[in-house]
């Protein structure tokens, strides 16, 4: 098995997150720094640490829907003493970690899990799964401003084009625009809504794939029913071959 691929599966980090991990040298192989994430490893025989700490696979995943406040950053810790959304689940016994991430100012649904492979997929632009936001802006939005949202912007060098952009309403203190992607790239919504006049006053993710944020109080977290954890699993044919397989590749 792969480093990278065992770190997302033991919960240490996502994916991405464990091989920057592994760049940033905190990572052992048995008493040596790992070199690289995709070297291989033995998860019945290797001593794996990070930052000193054993790493091994959960003995059941663990998955969390939170409706984050603005305020919180989503990592595990802040060098600086910022408030994080692991703050929120304090006593938590497993290691977890955020699926993809909501900046600082903004809130709405945010997963957590230990699942690396689910996690893997979710956030992997090949599955194309949806994000829905909504969008405050202290801006009129017309539709001459969200057709170009429509269109496609250019951001960072890039034509992005939502899945979809509607007003959802307007008024003397700005617009609600509801706006659709399958893909994460940093601080993309704000980017494409920029581009377009809409500069962002607030950012709320409503709906990750099938799951939808709902009435879950502010600040507040639950676990998943197996229903839910299902309908996310089958949005990215994560069955129990593909979890055998899933990440071997870079």
């Amino acid at each position: 098995m792969r480093l990278d691929k065992f770190l997302a599966n033991a919960g240490v980090a996502s994916r991405r997150a464990a091989k920057a991990i592994v760049h940033d040298g905190r990572v052992t192989v048995n008493g040596e720094v790992a070199p690289e994430p995709g070297v291989a490893v033995d998860e019945n025989a290797d001593d794996i640490r990070v930052d000193d700490r054993p790493a091994a696979l959960p003995d059941a995943y663990r998955y969390i829907v939170m409706n984050k406040p603005r305020g919180y950053l989503c990592t595990a810790h802040d060098p600086g003493g910022r408030k994080t959304v692991f703050d929120l689940v304090e006593g938590s016994q497993e290691r977890l970690f955020t699926v993809g991430r909501l900046d600082r100012d903004a809130d709405g649904l945010l997963l957590l899990t230990n699942d690396g492979a689910l996690a893997h997929r979710l956030t992997h632009p090949t599955y194309g799964v949806q994000k829905i936001y909504i969008v405050g802006t202290r801006e009129r939005a017309t539709e001459r401003k969200i057709g170009l949202l429509r269109a496609g912007v250019e951001v960072e060098g890039r034509h992005v084009t939502p899945d979809a952009a509607d007003i959802l309403a307007t008024d003397r203190e700005g617009s609600r625009v509801r706006i659709v992607i399958h893909d994460g790239r940093k601080h993309q919504v704000k980017l494409m809504c920029l581009a377009a006049g809409l500069p962002v006053s607030r950012l709320q993710r409503v709906r990750y794939g099938p799951l939808e944020l709902g009435d879950l109080p502010r600040g507040q977290h639950r676990d998943l029913l197996s229903d839910e954890v299902r309908a996310l699993e089958a949005a990215v044919d994560l069955d129990a071959d593909a979890r055998a397989s899933v990440g071997e590749s870079a």
